[in-house]
């Protein structure tokens, strides 16, 4: 019940950067032609769709990012938002690791990009997706590593060897960071989603917002927030840094921070409850700029 193959390749050349397999071998090009006639195919259509069911049982999973496309085959049934999560969850990974997602990237950096997807799937499975946690287990590439892999061969590329449980008490972060300024920052991105009929009155609203947080704190911080009308919330997704039952009883955010940029929850605002006098007050607010110049005498 995983991921039975997995191909990486560049959209634009139709060239394959990696390929792994954890069930029956799959031919490579039959899968790619699968995917880029389907893309071809909703261009035209205007209608995109990240699965594919192909003839039997296989079904095809595809994301793109850029000039990369990622995909995933299943050959049983498989639940569609884990494997595109795991396939989006990739692209961060390896953007945290190399800065940039290109062909030529991966071709460079191809063993730390294999000894990644040894780490995150086991026999198809995701395990570990977390960039902080993966960091500890597969250092990134650096000037060192680059040396002793020209010296050494692909051993100069280092993996711990430790017991990934004590090594890493939380998957999404290591307990050796030190930073010499301890900052964190949350930015709270929201868009309002109405719908209003010909005289401006509001027909449904809501807001969809996440929060995007940036951490850069030594040690294992405890971080509590409190939400204001957190009553209102609903719909919501967290990091798997957030104790649920301590949001569930007393609705405070509650977490130890993963290391760097990522996404602390995703949440709904539904539209609260108005009399007939304020049914209107909550529509979508237009500010126009009226730019003025006053110039002083003399």
């Amino acid at each position: 019940m995983g991921i039975g193959s997995l191909f990486i390749v560049n959209n634009k050349t139709e060239a394959l950067c990696a390929l792994k397999h954890w069930g029956p071998t799959v031919a490579a090009t039959s899968v790619c032609d699968k995917v880029f006639e389907s893309h071809r195919q909703s261009v035209k259509k205007n209608l995109y769709s990240d699965v594919i069911t192909t003839d039997g049982k296989q079904y095809i999973f595809h994301i793109t990012r850029g000039e990369i496309t990622y995909i995933a085959t299943t050959e049983t049934e498989t639940e569609p938002l884990m494997v595109v999560e795991f396939l989006t969850q990739l692209h961060t990974v390896l953007k945290a690791y190399f800065s940039e997602v290109t062909e030529s990237v991966l071709q460079e950096h191809h063993v730390t990009l294999y000894q990644l997807l040894d780490e995150m799937l086991d026999s198809g499975i995701p395990v570990n997706t977390h960039p902080g946690g993966l960091k500890v287990l597969v250092p990134p590439p650096n000037l060192l590593n680059r040396v002793s892999s020209t010296v050494f061969g692909h051993q100069g590329v280092l993996v711990s060897d430790h017991d990934p449980l004590k090594l890493l008490p939380l998957p999404w972060r290591s307990n050796n960071i030190k930073y010499a300024s301890n900052e964190i920052y949350l930015d709270v991105i929201e868009s309002i989603d109405a719908t209003l009929d010909t005289e401006g009155r509001v027909l449904s609203s809501a807001i969809h917002g996440t929060i995007e947080v940036n951490s850069r704190l030594s040690g294992m911080p405890d971080i509590s927030m409190s939400l204001s009308n957190s009553h209102l919330i609903e719909e919501y997704s967290f990091h798997p840094s957030v104790r649920l039952s301590r949001f569930a009883a007393d609705r405070v955010v509650s977490f130890v921070p993963a290391d760097g940029n990522f996404t602390l929850m995703s949440y709904k605002v539904r539209q609260p409850q108005t009399n007939a006098m304020q049914e209107n007050s909550w529509q979508p607010k237009y500010v126009k700029p009226n730019p003025w110049l006053n110039t002083a005498p003399g």
